[in-house]
């Protein structure tokens, strides 16, 4: 008579639990299972949502935000090799992105450009202020998947 204490593990009662092809099926079961674990319901609905594309819109702000970051990092640039303004290029920089760097000089204060390069706070201020509202402009018209 069997111990009535230990449960039935055997998952197919009919078959001898010693044969060796039913513990290799068993195995192989396990051991699959082990290397690559069912995921939780949390991570099957992440990966199985449906990838939004971004819309026209979203790739038109995403990239007049990068130009506008690039122009102004010209500009840091133009600042920390001393770069003289009476040069055109140099000038069209600096008055292309005075309307954007300006707001930021009152919290930083005016570079000196004496005779050396300086290093061009409002500007860097300028560049972090453009991703944040590109990105939080993004995050506004990105369609959101619908909840079920």
């Amino acid at each position: 008579m069997a111990n009535q204490n230990t449960p039935n593990t055997n998952p197919n009662p009919g078959h001898d639990p010693t044969d060796s092809a039913n513990v290799a099926d068993r195995y192989d079961e396990f051991h699959e299972t082990l290397a690559t674990p069912l995921p939780n319901q949390a991570y099957r609905d992440r990966i199985e949502t449906p990838t939004v594309h971004p819309t026209a819109l979203e790739l038109t702000i995403r990239v007049l935000a990068v130009l506008l970051s690039a122009v102004i990092a010209v500009r840091l640039m133009f600042g920390l090799f001393n770069a003289g303004r009476t040069t055109p290029v140099v000038n069209l920089v600096y008055t292309g992105t005075d309307w954007i760097v300006q707001p930021f000089q009152s919290l930083f204060g005016t570079p000196n450009s004496g005779t050396g390069g300086y290093f061009d706070w409002p500007a860097v201020a300028a560049i972090l202020v453009v991703g944040i509202f590109a990105g939080l402009l993004v995050g506004l018209i990105r369609p959101r998947p619908e909840d079920e």
